[in-house]
Parts: C-alpha cells; sequence; structure tokens
C-alpha cells in the first residue's frame, strides 16, 4: 500500500495468518498523538471492550482509547507495562451474520 509515493505496508498471508509490514513513518502518521515506535504488535480480537479492560487490568496504559479505521474496524492502542505499543481491533460484525463490507467510506 503506498504512502508518500513509497511502499507503506504491504501483508502477507499464508495459511489463514496474516503478517503486516509497515515503514516507521507510516506508522507514526496513522497514529498521531505523538506516538513514534521502533516496534508495535497488533491483534484482532473479538471484543475490543473486553481486550481492553483485561490490558488495563493487567497494567496496560490506553494512549489511543477507541477509533473507527478506514476499512471498518474499531481499534484502541495501549502500552504494556515494558512499553511495547499493541493495537488491539475489532472487525464491526453485522447484525445478519453476513460479511463486514471492509470498504472505506
Amino acid at each position: 500500500m503506498p504512502h508518500d509515493g513509497a511502499i507503506g505496508f504491504v501483508l502477507l498471508e499464508n495459511g489463514g495468518r496474516e503478517l503486516m509490514l509497515q515503514t516507521r513513518a507510516s506508522v507514526k502518521e496513522d497514529l498521531g498523538n505523538g506516538l513514534d515506535p521502533s516496534f508495535a504488535f497488533y491483534m484482532d480480537v473479538a471484543s475490543l471492550e473486553e481486550a481492553r479492560a483485561e490490558a488495563e487490568r493487567a497494567g496496560a496504559r490506553v494512549v489511543i482509547r477507541e477509533r473507527e479505521t478506514f476499512y471498518g474496524a474499531r481499534e484502541c492502542w495501549v502500552l504494556d507495562p515494558g512499553g511495547t505499543l499493541v493495537g488491539i481491533s475489532c472487525m464491526r460484525r453485522p447484525a445478519s451474520g453476513g460479511s463486514v463490507d471492509a470498504q472505506p467510506k
């Protein structure tokens, strides 16, 4: 995916698993809030609220409470007690159980 005329991130997929590699400049711009991590971990969960609460109980500090991405996920970002930036994401699930429209709005 392009970012400022160069590759901003790539997604690698194998066996139903995805690995996303994103440039530091792209991450910094995406996060805003003055965050400039040298490393970040990002995961998809079934319940954003439950995962965020569990992270807070474990000592994480919320740095981005909640926002919606251009592809339709709800996400928050926390700093774990060791200082690792962790993104927690939950795709919107349609009430009918059908597929999620991941197109930008």
